[in-house]
């Protein structure tokens, strides 16, 4: 029996022993490592034994998974239900790997990821095209493609860089058309169906075709090309999408959005999109049947034909609702618009429950015939839009009439109209012809001291309280107009205060030791010193503050501030106490300090004390000197002597030179 219970103890360990080898297996499987030239086993585990490439299946591990790649060239990717498919709620994650994070340690060198992961086809797939007409193109759920770093208008920034396969082009490269090629597809021609749930692209860079060639193509209406492409149609659907921090600029369409709840663009730079001269009309944006989208913090630079444009689901006549517009710059070259922020004009209800456009700036723009917002032929009166604290300047023809469509539809307010014209009048709308911004020859659009539109907004719920740099809005009395919150220049004061409390009005300043704060360069801040017990204020140094009274410090600059306080010296009569005198046999050999900062001998080599107060001195040499010894009430103690007063005492430090 014995027997019978060890061994099914051994076999429970054994068993218990398999399977957490094989938890553990599982766990490790979901990072895994891909890099160009890697030479290992292949077996994806770590940087020396890395993939060469993505593998032809991925793996969503037991919580996700993370596919971490290095710098190099790799070929694009069709995910899919063969590729990835859906497990539950389980993420794949396609990440650049960086110095900060790259997982393993093993086999990692920095150069792997100090540059650029570049995407692109080896070949075109062949005059057919196929899925290979986009870098990367998705077809199932639960993707993040994230190239960690990047952000702006410089395509080497990013950690991602998705690249157009050699060969593609018009007729003259050989090919019948450039139709529908994309860096990201989500969806495809013929997917009408297909439903789709979160999906994250972040710091991805993709230069279109337009910005190297003319092609032929673009004439005749055969190219219409996309960054990056959410193309949904008839009953298909994505929830919950996320495009973040890329670039994407030389294409027909910039960013195109169909069909998508929950649909976020946030961070990005889209510019230079173009238009076919027979009237294939491109935009930097494209929103299509999208329910609550937001569009935010956005560059949107040299627009052609729109810079945002709205369109109705040409499968399902899906409206747009809840789309939200804020904190985006729009600037540059726009020779030929046709709106700006606008539906096409025979579109009836493309916005079926008004948009929310606030806190853009728009600098050098003809918003075109529509108008800065256009929503055209609304039925629902109800469905309002609502356009408060944007900055134009010098802009024309960006009115807010909602131009050739349904009036009152639009309310608008609060926004600001500098060196520009063919605005529509409003009741607390700015008219001005100074330029509010601190270097608008070089784009930078933050305002300025002293600019109209600071504090001149409306507040608006919290959804639009930051602005473009994160700062929190109001900064001052009111909300102010624009992407940018004005954030007054700030200069540091320093206060140093010991025995005492030092406070600030404004406040920032609450301190009893080295404390520093930041205030508005152009305010003055009032400094207030308070003594602890035992000790008096003595006075001010430093900032341009002097005597006993409260001190006023300016900061156009940086300041320093000490509080000094002195010890108060009692009365030995009134108070009955008794004195302890402390000397010294070299009088610059050395300082004789109390742990109370009564003495310091230096100059106060005198104190005194109530009855029972035990006092402890500490001798401190100067350079070329060494303590020797006490006498008096001290004798016999090191350099830290510790004194009990039951009467008046003295007692004499010794020092020597240095031999």
């Amino acid at each position: 029996m014995k027997t019978n219970r060890i061994l099914k103890q051994i076999g429970v360990f054994f068993v218990t022993s398999i399977l957490i080898i094989i938890s553990s297996q599982i766990t490790m499987a979901a990072t895994y490592y891909v890099r160009s030239g890697a030479t290992g086993n292949g077996s994806g585990l770590d940087w020396t034994n890395a993939y060469t490439t993505l593998p032809s299946k991925l793996d969503r591990g037991v919580d996700g998974s993370t596919y971490y790649i290095a710098d190099g060239n790799y070929e694009g990717y069709l995910f899919n239900s063969t590729s990835a498919p859906v497990d539950g709620t389980k993420v794949i994650a396609i990440k650049k790997a960086t110095s900060v994070d790259h997982g393993t340690n093993t086999g990692w060198i920095s150069s792997y990821g100090d540059g650029q992961a570049i995407f692109k086809w080896s070949d075109n797939g062949g005059a057919s095209f196929g899925y290979k007409l986009s870098t990367f193109r998705i077809l199932t759920s639960y993707i993040t493609i994230d190239g960690a770093t990047g952000s702006g208008s410089n395509p080497t920034a990013y950690g991602f860089r998705l690249v157009m396969a050699d060969g593609f082009g018009g007729p003259a490269e050989g090919f019948s058309k450039l139709d529908q090629w994309n860096a990201v597809t989500i969806g495809a021609v013929g997917q009408s169906s297909l439903v789709l749930s979160d999906i994250k692209l972040q710091h991805l860079a993709a230069v279109g075709p337009a910005a190297t060639k003319y092609y032929s193509c673009f004439d005749d209406k055969t190219c219409s090309n996309t960054g990056f492409d959410v193309y949904l149609l008839n009953t298909g659907s994505l929830t919950n999408l996320t495009v973040k921090n890329v670039l994407s600029t030389h294409w027909n369409n910039n960013i195109s959005i169909r069909l998508a709840t929950n649909a976020t663009v946030d961070g990005c730079y889209v510019s230079d999109n173009w238009s076919s001269a027979i009237g294939d009309h491109g935009q930097n944006i494209n929103i299509d049947g999208v329910t609550n989208g937001t569009i935010k913090n956005n560059h949107l630079v040299n627009s052609d034909s729109f810079a945002i444009a709205l369109h109705q689901n040409s499968g399902n006549s899906v409206r747009t609702n809840g789309l939200k517009i804020y904190n985006n710059l729009f600037y540059g070259t726009n020779p030929s618009m046709s709106g700006f922020i606008a539906t096409m004009t025979s579109d009836v209800d493309t916005i079926s429950s008004g948009m929310q456009v606030h806190h853009n700036t728009i600098v050098g723009q003809h918003c075109g015939g529509k108008g800065f917002v256009r929503v055209g032929t609304i039925t629902n009166l109800t469905a309002v839009s609502y356009v408060y604290n944007n900055l134009f300047y010098n802009t024309t023809s960006c009115s807010t009439s909602n131009i050739e469509g349904t009036s009152g539809v639009i309310v608008h307010d609060y926004n600001a109209y500098i060196s520009s014209t063919g605005y529509t009048a409003e009741a607390n709308g700015i008219i001005s012809a100074q330029d509010p911004f601190v270097d608008s020859a070089n784009g930078k659009y933050q305002l300025k001291a002293g600019a109209l539109p600071i504090n001149k907004g409306k507040a608006l719920i919290a959804t639009y309280s930051t602005d473009y740099n994160g700062i929190t809005r109001p900064q001052g009395g009111a909300w102010d107009i624009g992407a940018y919150e004005y954030l007054p220049a700030q200069s540091t004061l320093f206060v140093t205060s010991v025995n005492g409390r030092v406070t600030s009005n404004p406040s920032g300043i609450n301190c009893g030791s080295t404390c520093y704060a930041n205030f508005d360069a152009d305010a003055g801040v009032t400094l207030t010193a308070s003594s602890n017990s035992g000790y008096t204020f003595a006075g001010w140094s430093g900032g341009g503050c002097s005597g006993t009274g409260t001190c006023m410090v300016s900061m156009a600059s940086a300041q320093t501030v000490t509080a000094n306080f002195a010890a108060v010296v009692a009365d030995p009569v009134s108070t009955a106490t008794y004195y302890l005198s402390v000397s010294k046999t070299i009088v610059g050999a050395g300082i004789i300090t109390a742990s109370d900062n009564t003495i310091n001998c230096g100059s106060t080599c005198t104190s005194y004390y109530n009855s029972g107060k035990k006092v402890t001195l500490t001798v401190s040499t100067n350079s070329g000197y060494k303590f020797s010894r006490w006498t008096g009430a001290c004798k016999g103690q090191g350099a830290t002597c510790t004194v009990s007063m039951t009467a008046s005492q003295n007692t004499k430090a010794y020092f020597a030179e240095n031999k």
